[in-house]
């Protein structure tokens, strides 16, 4: 993506290893004359042997969708879904369209039970978190402070070049950020994923806070559930008058008589309920 987040590089990789990689031709109108486009030599090369074709948007779009028609997926998956979401909606906006990247042709209306989401690519799974809840956990602190791999800011990562190094156990790892090798990083995380954590996968699910769950601190947020069952939604959480204590408001879902008024438990009580990606 450039700086306008327009996406130029779409790539989708089904788990058979089929793929279909393009460059948008009205953004990249020539990979040599690009500016704001890195790997220019590697796509030069998928272009050549033809991993990679350059399209006109509109095309990219329909042999997107015919190919997502032919496959069948389940579902469509990304690290941090809603970012590359919201990037092709910008593009398609720039395009002159408001209709959403992927068609609704080949969505199947019955989601997860519970699921509200009513846009035509509901069904996705966000990968980024999957792997918070699942593959950054306990092993991989350990391994963090063991190998002194942490973010600027002295956090755990949470990225998927964090999460394929652990995977693999190579630190010096980096991503080279070309739709298709990429891909192909997610699908072994996938793979691994739903091998190993299946009953962790949420399917129509986004939370941009996931990264909460790699810390090991306890960050409380408005809108963010709590339980198992999804019993309580914090609806405001505040410092008291006097002293470091925290009260958090909180509204339940299983008592409809206490879901439309606020209550009130002290913050470190509610730190021992499990936060619960909605």
């Amino acid at each position: 993506m450039d700086a306008d987040a327009l996406c130029y590089d779409i790539s989708l990789l089904c788990s058979d290893g089929d793929h279909v990689s393009f460059l948008v031709k009205e953004l990249v109108p020539g990979i040599d004359r690009s500016h704001g486009v890195r790997n220019k030599r590697l796509y030069e090369q998928y272009i050549m042997n033809g991993t990679y074709r350059v399209l006109p948007f509109r095309e990219v779009r329909q042999r997107c969708n015919e190919f997502l028609m032919e496959k069948k997926p389940d579902f469509i998956c990304a690290y941090n879904y809603s970012f590359d979401r919201q990037a092709l909606g910008i593009t398609m906006n720039h395009f002159g369209s408001h209709k959403p990247f992927f068609d609704s042709r080949w969505i199947n209306s019955r989601l997860e039970e519970g699921v509200m989401w009513s846009w035509s690519d509901a069904k996705y799974v966000d990968i980024w978190l999957y792997c918070c809840k699942s593959l950054l956990q306990d092993d991989y602190r350990q391994w963090c402070q063991k190998e002194r791999f942490f973010s600027s800011t002295n956090r755990y990562r949470t990225d998927a070049e964090a999460s394929y190094a652990f995977l693999t156990r190579d630190k010096k790892f980096k991503e080279v950020h070309v739709g298709l090798p990429d891909n192909l990083i997610e699908d072994l995380l996938m793979r691994w994923l739903t091998t190993n954590r299946p009953e962790d996968m949420r399917i129509g699910i986004l939370n941009d806070w996931c990264w909460e769950y790699v810390q090991k601190k306890e960050f409380i947020t408005p809108g963010t559930w709590y339980g198992r069952d999804d019993t309580y939604v914090v609806s405001k959480v505040e410092r008291r008058k006097h002293g470091e204590d925290y009260i958090v408001h909180f509204r339940s879902s299983k008592d409809s008589s206490l879901f439309d008024m606020d209550n009130v438990m002290k913050y470190k009580d509610f730190t021992k309920l499990i936060p619960y990606a909605r």
